[in-house]
């Protein structure tokens, strides 16, 4: 009985010994994704958000290993993300964060989350964890997307054809970031009797969608791109939207979320530049998805339908947060 107790004991401090050593030994970010994020139980989309967040914290720390990252390092990170992105986003880049430090503290024997409340200056949580200002962000007027439909289409390069079908498509469908970036033409089908188009697929919380296009003339936008970039007619199993080869040799792409992201962006810059947006706007994909929601509103879509829409559970957050209703009371009186 003895032998057989330190055969077991033996055996346990080995493989503890490997695993100490193979997390010391963590060089690249394929090993911090393969230690530390898999398994941590989010959903797809979500997890291929952290991880590609994650990725960038790994690169703006020039390799640093988890285990030697100190908060200093997480504030500079914050504080550089929020020069180029959205508040919201920023936070966001922290909550994934947060996702690989619970995977190192679940791994490492003793090993405390640097991004707990508890570990930090109540300074830094707060300003780690400040969100979104509360109440309804802003929202493009139907005549300023008018605007900026006229605007986009009269681009000819393959990303401006793209820019052009991939605002369109996110507006008209009302649909989040990765869900766009995960549909396939196989996931596109025309009603026939509505003589409009339904995108299907799986999303926040890992549920079906069967997701209405208002704006049909996006999916043909989309399609028109699509011939430009690969010179024939989409496939059922071709991604909807791709990336642009930036230098000879490059390939394209199926479009990820934060490629995505930075090309709405960039089309916002373009916008304020040429004098067809003059509001102080911030553009980002999830700007469309309030827009298309707050037009509805205004054009008299019933709350209940609209929240089918959106595919929001809870009416106050799709009120609080999507419909922006800020415009005079005298609009909608007379005597």
């Amino acid at each position: 009985m003895t032998t057989a107790v330190t055969t077991l004991t033996n055996t346990i401090r080995t493989d503890v010994l490997r695993g100490l050593q193979e997390i010391e030994n963590v060089s690249s970010f394929a090993d911090i994704e393969r230690l530390f994020l898999r398994g941590v139980g989010h959903s797809n989309g979500t997890y291929k958000s952290y991880r590609s967040k994650v990725k960038i914290f790994y690169e703006f720390t020039n390799g640093l290993h988890p285990l030697c990252v100190k908060l200093a390092d997480v504030e500079a990170f914050y504080d550089h993300r929020s020069e180029k992105v959205d508040r919201q986003t920023a936070c966001n880049d922290i909550q994934a964060l947060k996702s690989l430090f619970q995977g190192v503290e679940r791994v490492v024997p003793g090993y405390k989350s640097i991004m707990e409340k508890d570990s930090m200056p109540a300074k830094l949580w707060k300003k780690l964890n400040r969100s979104k200002d509360s109440g309804t962000k802003k929202a493009l007027t139907r005549s300023e997307v008018i605007k900026v439909f006229e605007f986009l289409k009269q681009g000819e390069s393959e990303r401006e054809v793209e820019d052009h079908a991939l605002f369109r498509v996110l507006y008209g469908t009302g649909l989040r970031a990765q869900e766009i970036c995960n549909t396939t033409w196989g996931d596109i089908e025309f009603d026939e009797d509505e003589k409009t188009y339904y995108f299907n697929g799986i999303g926040k919380g890992s549920k079906a969608y069967h997701q209405e296009c208002v704006d049909p003339e996006s999916v043909k936008a989309a399609e028109r791109y699509f011939k430009v970039a690969h010179h024939r007619k989409p496939r059922p199993g071709d991604r909807v939207f791709w990336t642009v080869p930036a230098y000879h040799g490059d390939v394209r792409r199926p479009l990820e979320y934060h490629p995505m992201y930075i090309r709405v962006v960039n089309i916002g810059k373009a916008l304020r530049a040429a004098g067809v947006i003059k509001r102080n706007l911030e553009f980002s994909p999830h700007l469309l998805r309030r827009s298309i929601i707050t037009n509805l509103s205004k054009a008299g879509m019933r709350v209940k339908a609209l929240q089918k829409f959106s595919r929001h559970a809870s009416t106050d957050t799709l009120l609080k947060h999507y419909v922006d209703d800020e415009e005079p009371a005298s609009k909608y009186f007379s005597i």
